[in-house]
């Protein structure tokens, strides 16, 4: 999650969307926790998925054309 003035940290959030996972799997938490799980858990995703698109704007090749050195944007190659 993100707090004021800092990034996601992308290993303790999954490391804690997990944990949610589990308990919402494990069936023993109540409606009322339940749903705070949920919450927390779509936050959690929300600012992974946005984490994910920053980074990947960021990821740029460079290909050398005619001597010089240009950025391209990133794509995914699909196998």
């Amino acid at each position: 999650m993100k707090e004021k003035g800092t990034t996601v940290d992308w290993e303790k959030s999954v490391a804690r969307l997990e944990e949610i996972v589990r308990s919402l799997e494990g069936g023993a938490a109540g409606l009322d926790e339940s749903l705070l799980l949920f919450e927390e858990g779509t936050k959690i995703v929300r600012a992974l998925e946005k984490r994910l698109e920053e980074a990947e704007l960021r990821v740029r090749k460079l290909v050398e054309r005619e001597g010089k050195l240009e950025e391209e944007p990133f794509t995914e190659e699909k196998t």
